[in-house]
């Protein structure tokens, strides 16, 4: 009994002596609270109000203007620049290398020699089976002539024998001039030789490279479009190439031939152009970029890519209304550097959300951090004031007017900037 009279004392003792303390702290804290709750009041009732954020303070956004433009649904891909003709020259026999007429580089027409092989052989078996026709070609003749003079000195069976003999002959020629012509390879058709890869003295065997040759005049470049522009390419069609090796510089070219056939693998569809090398400067082998335009769209609306929300399958945008964001379902068609078009749900001049979306909801009120925006008494539909200036870094000045089906204040939206 007595320890806890002696606890309950120390207590009071505690209470009195530290007293003041409490009656300030809680002081503090009542203070704290008279202030604070008004405004907690506001913002709790600002949720139920429409507002962007809380309460009635409106969301800060990024926005852009929807702008009528012209675009082109075109592809650009990688090709190759490739010689219209261009072979190596390969060997046929096996056979040791004579002479190598023509120098590196050099211009060369059809038929034109450029490799020698071993014809010691060759041309001795032409020269007997020259011979052997000479001799059977004269014993037809003469059986001929006999024949002509009295059938009977001459019978049905020599006069087969003889022509039979003559025509087998002939056909030994032209066997011995193909075999010797292996040994003299010439060009099949005008063009540029290239590095060769033999040298003379050297024995080649069958199928080994000898040297390369390249019409340079025309060229083509091959190169495949993804299958959805299958229809839209066809033969004279022009397309663009630009070259790398020459800073960029821009080359026509003509389609002359679209594959029928789309790659199962790729599902892509070969396509081959053709262009005249005027001034010399292009090589096969060369790389290429090619842009083939397939749709020319006239008056096409379009919003920078980052205004566009996806949701499931559909797309939408916030378009700014009354200081309000209406969220706003729309079609959207081709993209080019880094805008899309929209084919339903904005008109020209509609100003959208291209920052700040994930803070919005539909309704909600918000303010253009990148321009002024001027509240006016339209109502939320589609319809928009009848002058509208907006101004902004993007477009500074730009006029948008709309038809009116009511009377409505103008309103005048300048720039933060140009405020300031």
């Amino acid at each position: 009994m007595n320890r806890v009279w002696g606890t309950t004392k120390a207590s009071g003792r505690f209470l009195v002596r530290h007293g003041r303390v409490f009656w300030l702290l809680g002081g503090l804290l009542l203070g704290m609270a008279i202030n604070i709750m008004p405004m907690i009041m506001m913002m709790m009732a600002g949720f139920g109000g429409g507002g962007g954020g809380f309460g009635n303070f409106p969301t800060s956004v990024e926005v852009a203007m929807a702008e009528k433009t012209t675009l082109d649904d075109s592809a650009s891909v990688a090709g190759s620049l490739q010689a219209e003709e261009g072979v190596v020259m390969k060997s046929e026999v096996a056979a040791m290398v004579e002479a190598l007429p023509l120098e590196q580089g050099e211009m060369v027409k059809k038929g034109t020699i450029l490799v020698v092989l071993d014809d010691k052989t060759t041309s001795a078996n032409l020269a007997q089976a020259r011979a052997q026709a000479n001799v059977a070609r004269r014993a037809f003749d003469r059986v001929k002539q006999l024949q002509g003079i009295d059938k009977a000195l001459v019978s049905q069976k020599d006069y087969d024998a003889a022509l039979s003999n003559m025509e087998v002959a002939a056909a030994g020629v032209k066997v011995a001039e193909a075999a010797y012509a292996k040994t003299h390879i010439a060009a099949p058709f005008d063009g540029t030789v290239g590095l060769r890869q033999v040298s003379v003295g050297e024995y080649v065997q069958v199928g080994q490279p000898l040297v390369s040759l390249q019409s340079l005049g025309d060229l083509k470049v091959d190169f495949s479009l993804p299958e959805r522009y299958a229809t839209g390419m066809s033969p004279g069609q022009d397309v663009m190439l630009s070259v790398d090796a020459l800073g960029g510089e821009k080359v026509s070219a003509s389609i002359v031939a679209v594959d029928p056939l789309v790659s199962e693998d790729t599902r892509n569809v070969a396509v081959r152009a053709r262009l005249d090398d005027e001034n010399g400067k292009l090589r096969p082998g060369m790389f290429v970029r090619v842009a083939a335009t397939l749709d020319h769209v006239q008056d096409a609306i379009t919003v920078p890519e980052e205004a566009i929300v996806p949701e499931g399958d559909s797309k939408f945008v916030y378009k700014i209304v009354n200081s309000q964001a209406v969220k706003t379902p729309v079609e959207l068609g081709m993209r080019s550097h880094g805008d899309v078009q929209v084919t339903k749900g904005l008109r020209a001049g509609e100003v959208v959300v291209i920052g700040g979306q994930m803070k919005l909801h539909d309704g909600g009120k918000v303010v253009a951090t990148n321009m002024t925006l001027t509240s006016s008494t339209t109502p939320v539909s589609d319809t928009v004031p009848d002058t509208a200036t907006i101004s902004d870094t993007r477009a500074p000045g730009v006029e948008v007017a709309a038809p009116s089906s009511t009377e409505v204040p103008t309103g005048e939206v300048s720039s933060t900037e140009d405020q300031e």
